[in-house]
């Protein structure tokens, strides 16, 4: 179809993987954590060796623009600009290799991780939802909705040496 010129839109729905409501809780006044979280202005998520995807707070649009490796923009491929997000959710998962060796099998049933929203970042935990295929939750538990917008979602594990690596305005790791 692509060679004779037209074009493709992937997606995704997400009844196909048994989530019968929302993929994310999100709402347009989202149950934010505790004020006092760190700014985050740039990210970089580890997959593997060679393979690092990034993300740039742009304050001017409230998004974290998306990075190829090498610090060129990663572009939408349906509007041919630079991939916006306004949520990134990097959540940890156990995990573990398969018989493969190179594919990795993930526990989805709960976990930890971080939500980035408006130059902002929040330690969360996360299981499966009852209303939504994830339920988010502040460091106290309570649980939370996320900002209604378009989101970046990343599983880590620490089976192949991912790393999550976030920058401050003042270029400190806030993760440490």
């Amino acid at each position: 179809l692509c060679a004779r010129g037209g074009s493709t839109v992937l997606t995704e729905v997400p009844e196909m993987f048994g989530a019968e409501g929302f993929l994310l809780p999100q709402a347009k006044e989202p149950r934010l954590p505790e004020p006092g979280s760190r700014d985050a202005e740039q990210v970089q998520i580890n997959f593997a060796p060679q393979s690092t995807t990034g993300f740039a707070y742009d304050a001017a649009s409230g998004t974290y623009g998306m990075l190829r490796a090498d610090g060129t923009a990663q572009l939408d491929a349906n509007t041919g600009a630079q991939a916006q997000f306004d949520n990134l959710l990097v959540l940890y998962s156990a995990s573990s290799l398969r018989d493969d060796g190179t594919t990795l099998d993930y526990a989805l049933s709960l976990g930890g991780g971080v939500w980035l929203n408006g130059s902002q970042l929040w330690h969360i935990t996360w299981t499966q939802g009852t209303d939504s295929t994830f339920a988010f939750y502040d460091a106290d538990g309570r649980p939370l909705s996320i900002r209604t917008g378009r989101s970046y979602i990343a599983l880590v594990s620490s089976v192949t040496g991912q790393e999550l690596t976030v920058l401050d305005s003042a270029g400190q790791n806030v993760l440490n």
